[in-house]
């Protein structure tokens, strides 16, 4: 028996900490004494007098430190220690052996066999209640600990969760939007499970094609909660025949609304109109649109002139526009940063250059995107991504173009008028509505027949731009020829609608039904005095014109066409 030393033998003030320790000796009278002290100590004790005991104890019970003897019959501290150490597991449980044993090689051998710490008998009290103290505030360290884990596995779950959540929502909202067009080619790499870029495409009725390249702010939920309500308004807008610039000002609205500030997306959006060979582009905080056009001509840059989507309210935002002509065989590159700022293994981002230099050194412009893709992918592959990348192509072909319905009858044979709707539009309607998507709905609504929705747009649109642009704004077509014309034009028409105080268009549309024939009477009026002329009446539309084809378009798929009173009144019949 190894008693404490005489000076140690005086209770102390304990830690309000419960813990329950384990006491395992061979010796009676050494277990009653550390029971005294530590219930003294306020500590939960529990006894046994050898290892198989403390050992069956401890699967019954668990204590949260145990003192062990080493020299023990039936199972001595060494085997005791090894077998409490493999049934805690994961679970810090401190022994500290207590033993008579003084040599370095012994007290060595406790310590490797997973013992803690240890005390020679005769041991000090004091040194005692001061070791289970010191180990006390390491269980509750590593309780605590053990409770941030399970505080980071049930957030790692949910985090998990939320990007399933985020991604399956992407993936909807991508298989809702996807467009499968021979001329799109998209590569997409995103840093983690989600996506935080979003690329969309839709055809107007009339055959414009529009597609917008999307790069949020944040990823996973974040981003999802953008890419909802940018895919609803993009596919509903884009199947009414909204314009490019009123689709980004309506998500710009949109998400400047119900976002939070630093929530937001920079986007390229781009509208291709097949049939007349014009494609307006907006750029807001994208990387620079690269367009290359067919032949030898040198590529050109269209960087960014607008802020991020959803930064600025609806009332201090005008997208500005790039408007221009391209021939078969241009092609349109957008990508997202992520692809400018992929790195190497040495941290050097591929960058502008790179992609420049890939340009000029191409000479199959079939194979111009996969070119890049590649040199992407090498240049990243030994790097750390750290963005989501995407990389478009959009190919000018020709062959895509839409076949409008024809329909033009030798006459219309007179009949009662079915109804007649009649819409007016003073200035201030005019400078921020549309009305053609509305009445297009109307008139689907009305007589539930589609079937001429592609022909009947584009006789409402092109009669409504005309008196808009001429009647009202009284812009000179001219100004289209040359090789920035079209930017030009439509910078004059942005200034005049933006700055438009005056003026209307009223458009009236009369149907009547006879003999199988329906008769659509259309009648376009602005209230100006500016001029609204066809300005090639006699002659057909001329394939090099940048102007001037609307109206013999309206001619060719109308019965007949009359411009009066000056221009400031155009009737059309539409024979179905």
């Amino acid at each position: 028996m190894h008693a404490m030393s005489q000076a140690d033998t005086q209770p102390v003030a304990h830690e309000n900490v419960r813990l329950k320790i384990l006491v395992v000796d061979d010796e009676p009278t050494n277990r009653l004494i550390l029971e005294s002290m530590l219930r003294r100590e306020g500590y939960g004790v529990a006894s046994a007098q050898n290892g198989r005991q403390a050992i069956e104890d401890f699967i019954a019970d668990p204590p949260d430190m145990i003192l062990l003897d080493v020299m023990m019959p039936v199972m001595d501290g060494y085997e005791t220690v090894k077998a409490v150490k493999a049934l805690a597991a994961d679970r810090f449980v401190p022994v500290i052996f207590l033993t008579a044993l003084t040599d370095d090689d012994s007290l060595t051998r406790c310590l490797s066999a997973g013992g803690d710490d240890f005390l020679t008998k005769p041991y000090n009290a004091a040194i005692l209640r001061a070791k289970i103290r010191a180990f006390a505030r390491t269980l509750n360290l590593y309780s605590e600990l053990q409770e941030k884990r399970r505080e980071l596995a049930v957030h790692n779950e949910r985090v998990r969760t939320d990007y399933e959540l985020s991604e399956n929502v992407l993936t909807s909202i991508v298989g809702k939007n996807s467009f499968e067009s021979d001329n799109i080619q998209c590569f997409s790499s995103p840093k983690a499970i989600s996506n935080g870029d979003i690329m969309l495409v839709g055809m107007t009725p009339d055959g414009r094609q529009q597609i917008l390249l999307g790069d949020f702010t944040g990823h996973g939920l974040s981003a999802a909660l953008g890419a909802l309500p940018v895919s609803d308004i993009f596919s509903a807008m884009s199947a009414k025949g909204y314009g490019i610039r009123d689709i980004g000002l309506e998500i710009n609205r949109k998400l400047h609304e119900r976002l939070p500030a630093n929530l937001f997306m920079a986007a390229c959006l781009v509208e291709m109109d097949l049939n007349g060979n014009r494609t307006v582009v907006i750029n807001c905080g994208m990387p620079d649109i690269v367009v290359k056009p067919a032949g030898s001509a040198p590529p050109v840059r269209l960087v960014s002139a607008n802020l991020p989507l959803g930064i600025e309210s609806d009332e201090s935002t005008d997208l500005k526009v790039h408007s221009m002509s391209v021939q078969t065989g241009t092609r349109l590159l957008l990508c997202t940063d992520g692809i400018l700022e992929g790195r190497d293994a040495v941290g050097a981002m591929f960058g502008p250059a790179r992609v420049d230099q890939l340009l000029q050194a191409n000479r199959r412009p079939e194979r111009l995107f996969r070119e890049i893709c590649d040199a992407y992918q090498t240049h990243t592959q030994t790097g750390e991504q750290h963005d989501d990348a995407t990389l478009v192509e959009i190919h000018c072909d020709e062959s895509l173009r839409p076949k409008l319905i024809m329909s033009k009858s030798s006459g219309a044979a007179a009949g009662r008028s079915d109804w007649t709707l009649t819409l007016r539009l003073d200035a201030p309607l005019l400078r921020r509505f549309s009305p053609i998507p509305m009445l297009i709905e109307t008139l689907a609504t009305i007589d539930a027949d589609h079937s001429r929705r592609v022909t009947l747009f584009t006789i409402l649109s092109e009669l409504y731009n005309n008196a808009l642009d001429h009647g009202v704004l009284g812009l000179d077509s001219t100004v289209k020829d040359g090789p920035e014309g079209f930017s030009r034009y439509y910078s004059h028409r942005a200034q005049a609608l933006a700055t438009l105080q005056e003026g209307y268009i009223e458009i009236t549309l009369s149907r009547c039904s006879t003999d199988g024939d329906t008769t659509l009477r259309i009648g376009v009026r602005s209230g100006t005095p500016r001029i609204c002329r066809d300005p090639h009446p006699n002659v057909g539309p001329r394939a090099l014109a940048t102007h001037g084809r609307g109206l013999h378009l309206v001619r060719s798929l109308c019965h007949s066409l009359e411009i009066l009173d000056n221009g400031r009144i155009v009737e059309a019949v539409y024979v179905a």
